[in-house]
């Protein structure tokens, strides 16, 4: 036997299906069933009926629009806001059910005229409460997400072997103290962003100075200012008689101006900063070491080969902000380093080495944003 769209039908086949199932299986079937519904009903129902008198199977109640329309039935309503054009309009979003699946819409508080409620059989008087506008409070306060930043590193980093020709002494290890200064402001975006780098760089007992240029992007999470509302003392309040106002949670906040509001529920809407803890970006850079003050710095006048030497610094990776104020960052980088030594086969003549360098390079620092 079939029973179709019918909540009698169904349990009926449930309970056909459970006399065949040992007892343990009935148990565990029953008590999902038993979840299902409830789920179901929870969310038919997230808020009680305004004014709720009587029992549940007698909760349901009829919305009269301002257009003369009328939706019977509905089991549940509750404040919501929408964002339209930029700004944020009250509405009401209303729960019914037919043929046991839930469904529900929503609407702009001001095409509600009224919830209507009569009790099943005469069990109370018809009851009749008109729906307004909660009161609107808002800040005036703007706050602002830094976008400009400079950032100081310490770096450590291995690079391997010396890798030139006649092993003049490049170490493995090297280090450097760097900072990054970011001041275009959202020019690129708020995920991308640009900024100039510079330092001192610790190697083999030489002192260089590298400047690069650096372009990183944030892939995910985010740190935004955003307008978050919520309706105080919660969003399944409505007006019903014998109710008094309530006072407004937050100080120091601006009303909007309604014609008739409903004193008993007031939408908050409130300007926060937004910052998600796990925000990672990748980063390129590039650019040129300067030498410092040491044996075989820079480019001899009488070195063999002058345009062999090309200081080069290319580097990428990923970091990551902690809190809002230290990062951390993990990369790769390639630097050609120069040193000049006298050329054996050459009488007061110098030639320039070259160390190409492939490195892991870890950087810690501080973010000082503005």
């Amino acid at each position: 036997m079939l029973f179709k769209d019918t909540s009698v039908g169904i349990w009926l086949q449930i309970i056909i299906i459970m006399r065949q199932l040992p007892l343990f299986a009935v148990i565990l079937l029953s008590l999902l069933c038993t979840s299902i519904v409830h789920a179901q009903e929870q969310n038919c129902t997230p808020c009680k009926r305004p004014g709720e008198l009587a029992s549940f199977a007698d909760s349901v109640f009829d919305v009269q629009f301002n257009n003369a329309t009328i939706l019977r039935g509905v089991r549940s309503a509750n404040r919501t806001t929408l964002l339209r054009f930029g700004r944020f309009e009250q509405a009401v979003t209303m729960h019914w059910r037919v043929n046991n699946v839930c469904h529900d819409t929503t609407v702009l508080v001001e095409s509600i005229k009224a919830f209507s409620h009569e009790g099943i059989g005469g069990s109370h008087d018809p009851l009749r409460y008109p729906v307004y506008p909660a009161r609107d409070i808002y800040q005036d306060n703007i706050l602002d997400v830094p976008q400009n930043f400079v950032e100081i590193y310490g770096l450590i980093a291995y690079a391997g072997k010396d890798t030139t020709a006649r092993k003049i002494g490049f170490t493995p290890i090297y280090e450097s103290l760097e900072a990054i200064v970011s001041p275009f402001g959202s020019l690129l975006g708020e995920r991308l962003k640009f900024g100039i780098g510079g330092g001192i760089l610790f190697e083999g007992g030489r002192t260089r100075f590298p400047l690069f240029g650096h372009l990183r992007y944030s892939f995910l999470g985010s740190d935004r200012v955003q307008t978050v509302t919520y309706y105080y003392p919660d969003s399944c309040s409505f007006q019903t008689p014998g109710q008094t106002p309530i006072d407004a949670p937050i100080n120091d906040y601006s009303e909007r101006s309604i014609s008739r509001p409903d004193s008993t529920v007031i939408l908050v809407q409130q300007v926060k900063r937004l910052t998600s803890d796990f925000r990672p970006f990748l980063y390129i850079e590039g650019g040129t070491l300067f030498d410092g003050t040491f044996d075989g710095s820079g480019t001899p006048s009488n070195s063999v080969n002058p345009n062999d030497r090309k200081p080069l610094l290319l580097g990428a990776g990923i970091g990551l902000p902690i809190g809002d104020l230290f990062m951390l960052a993990l990369g790769y980088r390639y630097m050609q380093l120069h040193l000049a030594t006298p050329c054996p086969q050459c009488e007061d003549r110098s030639i320039i080495n070259r160390n190409t360098i492939h490195s892991i390079t870890l950087k810690v620092g501080v973010r000082l944003p503005w």
